[in-house]
């Protein structure tokens, strides 16, 4: 597996051995031991692929020096380098009661709240959540299938980040989603 730098431009190394943990509907990441004859030059956001996912650091590891630099074996071990799947931003990201733009619905950006909608509803107001701090490259994007039957129920939040309010799809409404990169598909096969 190679390690790239957050544009993707240079490759900071390559692991022969990592430890790949994800559950179904859950957080995913990869551990590894890195070793090297020199210092690394990591950076947040560099990142390597598995399985077709892209999995990023969120911190600058630390190394130890075990000899001299470009000298005899490996100079330094960065040890246990948790590299996160990009679902993590979600958890980041506050659940505020905001909805997207058009709506008459009112927003007023508070953490304890209830609403009543579908799970459609419940994809729009992650969306405008996530809009809020991701934009650009970053831009996350939510689809939900159409063929589901759309129940209308009423919801309840009290300081949850986006992470937790996609887990409602599953445990308000039944309906499973996944996360590919920066693509939650709510619903589907």
């Amino acid at each position: 597996m190679i390690i790239y730098s957050k544009d993707g431009l240079t490759q900071r190394c390559e692991v022969k051995k990592f430890t790949y943990n994800g559950t179904f509907l859950e957080q995913a990441y990869i551990t590894t031991t890195i070793t090297s004859e020199a210092p690394i030059q990591f950076s947040v956001g560099d990142y390597c692929e598995y399985r077709s996912e892209r999995f990023e650091l969120n911190y600058i590891p630390s190394k130890e020096k075990v000899s001299s630099t470009n000298t005899y074996g490996y100079g330094y071990i960065y040890e246990d380098v948790k590299f996160l799947f990009l679902g993590a931003e979600l958890s980041n990201c506050s659940f505020l009661d905001y909805v997207l733009g058009g709506s008459t619905v009112q927003h007023n950006a508070m953490t304890d709240f209830s609403f009543t909608g579908t799970v459609k509803d419940l994809a729009d107001r992650i969306k405008a959540n996530l809009n809020r701090l991701y934009t650009g490259a970053k831009t996350w994007t939510i689809n939900v299938d159409p063929s589901l039957e759309l129940e209308t129920l009423n919801v309840s939040v009290s300081k949850i980040n986006c992470f937790e309010a996609l887990a409602l799809s599953k445990s308000e409404y039944d309906v499973n989603y996944i996360i590919r990169n920066r693509t939650i598909t709510i619903g589907g096969v």
